[in-house]
């Protein structure tokens, strides 16, 4: 807990190294944070060209925990527009509806990762409501073959930017991360 010496009151986490750092880089402001997760939304709010922000994950609850923390950030999850919708229920088992934020899981069982992603992303990545999409793969021994030009065709094609948060194996993510990386996804 932060405690503010001389208003005798908790204090925001952060506020006295932030500060610290507009002093030391003569900054009109400063944000500190004090986990990954924080500081790629605060990447994803910096390069998105707007507020609303599809998450594409592998795992629903990824998508749930990042919707929380998008909101904390005044960025949105906006519903999907209807015609994103309809091109997904293509894709997606008919069992599972399309929605963001958008789990692959069911739909990489059906027809491996790569025609998911393939598939998936550029779809969302099209759709009007949204703006930049933060995505959630999963660094395993099943995504070694995982193809990182889907996502630069689809940002190229698109003017939105993606970021990402790598999560899975220890042995697996540096290399799966620089990856994504080389290819201009933060």
């Amino acid at each position: 807990v932060e405690y503010d010496l001389d208003t005798r009151q908790r204090s925001s986490r952060g506020a006295h190294a932030a500060g610290l750092l507009r002093e030391l880089v003569d900054a009109e402001d400063a944000v500190v944070v004090n986990n990954g997760a924080a500081a790629l939304v605060l990447v994803l709010a910096a390069v998105a060209g707007g507020r609303r922000v599809a998450v594409i994950t592998v795992t629903g609850g990824g998508g749930i925990v990042s919707t929380d923390l998008l909101s904390d950030w005044d960025l949105e999850v906006p519903d999907l527009a209807p015609e994103t919708i309809s091109a997904l229920q293509e894709i997606f088992p008919p069992w599972m509806p399309p929605k963001n934020p958008v789990d692959l899981w069911p739909t990489m069982e059906i027809r491996g990762i790569n025609e998911a992603f393939e598939l998936v992303v550029p779809v969302v990545m099209r759709d009007p409501n949204i703006d930049a999409v933060l995505l959630l793969p999963f660094a395993s021994p099943f995504v070694q073959t995982q193809k990182v030009d889907i996502f630069t065709r689809a940002m190229k094609e698109t003017k939105k930017p993606i970021v990402s948060w790598v999560f899975g194996f220890p042995s697996l993510f540096e290399t799966f991360e620089g990856t994504m990386r080389a290819a201009g996804i933060p």
